[in-house]
């Protein structure tokens, strides 16, 4: 099985190019950093007042590139996935939002707060661990303060209009940019499913990556028609055709109120899936050339949900085989992978503690947010490989000094030479207050032990070079 973290997150650096080796041995300083206290307020992170000063004078820098700084992770990431052959590639976005007027930040929803979006494309093995391998693309976006106004002749064309933007305009171009430039890094040595939840339901992604002969499973809607005079919709198609496979699923808790997605219990639910093969005529709105496109749909349901849950329905699109129980079975597991995507957010926004920089503009925040992508993703990794049936070892995610700092750290943890990658994950969490009768660790507590641990590395490393240089 594929190795899928890094021993640190400084390494996710190396062989940055900013065009200036001045600036190159900057970040490397500062990654070193960031890895040992990635939720600490950037004051917190450096010692001195000159390397703050420093700090802020890099984020600040015109000549800093962003993309540039986040490539070695991004190319360190696509060489996971070409190790690991077939991978699924959850692409998603999140909105980060900032109190205070910072200049080049757009409206984040009704809310008084500015903001912008970062899509993402998190890369995982496609077997039944899903473990990250790290992010291969990453956009951002902001929105426009005024709609954009249509002349009176696009109103004539397409009454329509007035509802979608040009495609060229359209915030769903992110999609197909995202699995173009993850494939474009990964290369021919591995194969890719993308998968996405229902904000990538659009007809124009949905024909660009079946003429790209890209492999999918997006969400969808089962109101979409099947012929052009809107007697038919995907939906009933579906019903026509009886459940061929039953399957238990265990679904995670989930409890966000502000998130679009209802709160749930953890449980099991029992699952039946249908498919069939559809052809979705071009609506009338769509700006793309394609007058239609083929793909198979399958629907995943839960007929008897437990009283009070809301019922799981899925509607997903694919370009993958429907012709067996097996191949069935595999596109409903490619889609719940998408799930991990949502848990690299809230490593990033809680874990890291993104949404709480104090810095004053968009560039100087997607130059933070490069920071500390790298270190959100080595967080999930730990989190998922500890939280696997099948136990691995404590080298997966850790090396022999890193076991070293957490059997000081976290006396009460048993970490002999046996530990598992789970017994890591508990004396991470023990170190940030995490009490073990209270279940697995939240991303809070587990970030908070993390910055603790990950800056004692530091000074343990330190100490060892010192006594080796006597």
């Amino acid at each position: 099985m594929v190795r899928p973290i890094a021993s640190n997150v400084e390494a996710e650096f190396r062989g940055v190019t900013l065009g200036d080796k001045r600036l190159d041995r900057r970040l490397e300083k500062i990654s070193k950093r960031v890895a040992a206290a990635p939720a600490a307020a950037f004051p917190k992170m450096v010692p001195t007042v000159g390397e703050r000063e420093a700090l802020y004078r890099f984020l600040e820098n015109e000549r800093v590139d962003w993309v540039a700084m986040l490539e070695p992770h991004l190319m360190a990431s696509a060489t996971r996935c070409r190790a690991a052959g077939l991978v699924r590639i959850a692409h998603d976005t999140s909105w980060f939002s900032f109190n205070g007027d910072r200049d080049g930040l757009g409206p984040v929803g009704v809310s008084k707060r500015r903001g912008f979006a970062g899509h993402f494309s998190l890369a995982l093995t496609a077997d039944e661990h899903r473990a990250p391998l790290g992010t291969v693309a990453v956009s951002t976006l902001v929105r426009p303060d005024k709609p954009i106004a249509w002349t009176a002749e696009e109103k004539r064309r397409n009454r329509k209009i007035t509802r979608h933007k040009r495609r060229e305009d359209k915030q769903s171009a992110r999609w197909i940019e995202g699995v173009r430039l993850a494939e474009q890094r990964i290369g021919p040595d591995a194969a890719c499913i993308h998968v996405m939840d229902q904000e990538a339901d659009d007809f124009a992604l949905l024909a660009d990556l079946s003429q790209g002969k890209h492999r999918f499973v997006i969400r969808g809607s089962g109101d979409r028609w099947i012929d052009s005079r809107g007697d038919r919709n995907v939906q009933a198609a579906l019903e026509e055709h009886r459940a061929t496979v039953f399957r238990k699923v265990p679904l995670s808790r989930r409890q966000n109120l502000k998130s679009r997605h209802p709160w749930r219990a953890e449980r099991e639910a029992a699952l039946h899936i249908h498919a069939t093969s559809v052809s979705l005529p071009r609506p009338n709105h769509a700006q793309h050339e394609s007058r239609k496109v083929d793909l198979n749909v399958v629907r995943v349901f839960e007929p008897r949900p437990p009283k009070g849950e809301v019922p799981i329905e899925w509607i997903l699109y694919t370009s993958e085989t429907i012709d067996t129980q097996e191949a069935l079975a595999s596109v409903v597991d490619h889609y719940r992978s998408r799930w991990y995507a949502e848990e690299f957010f809230k490593a990033l926004k809680t874990g890291c503690g993104f949404e709480k920089r104090q810095l004053e503009s968009f560039d100087s925040l997607r130059r933070a947010l490069a920071l500390l992508v790298p270190a959100a993703w080595h967080l999930l990794a730990i989190r998922v490989v500890a939280r696997w049936p099948t136990k691995r070892p404590a080298s997966d995610i850790v090396d022999e000094t890193q076991l070293a700092v957490l059997r000081v750290l976290a006396p009460d943890v048993p970490l002999t030479s046996r530990a598992t990658a789970r017994d890591v994950m508990l004396a991470v969490a023990a170190i940030g207050g995490h009490v073990k009768q209270n279940g697995d660790p939240g991303w809070l507590v587990l970030g908070r032990g993390y910055e603790d641990f990950q800056r004692a590395e530091l000074v343990w490393r330190a100490a060892q070079r010192a006594n080796d240089r006597k």
